[in-house]
């Protein structure tokens, strides 16, 4: 693992996790829904976690 390597310009997930916010907001229990997993595990930077 390279944690020095910076993140490469704005951060792209912004709008995602944005709409992701707006998503939870409406149904709090969307994320015990598969789809809401999914959206959990596809909304953090990558390159925080694999190198």
């Amino acid at each position: 693992m390279n944690y020095s390597k910076k993140m490469p310009g704005p951060v792209k997930e912004k709008p995602y996790l944005d709409a992701l916010e707006q998503r939870i907001s409406r149904h709090p229990d969307h994320l015990m829904t598969p789809r809401g997993f999914f959206d959990l595990c596809h909304s953090a930077p990558h390159s925080e976690f694999y190198d």
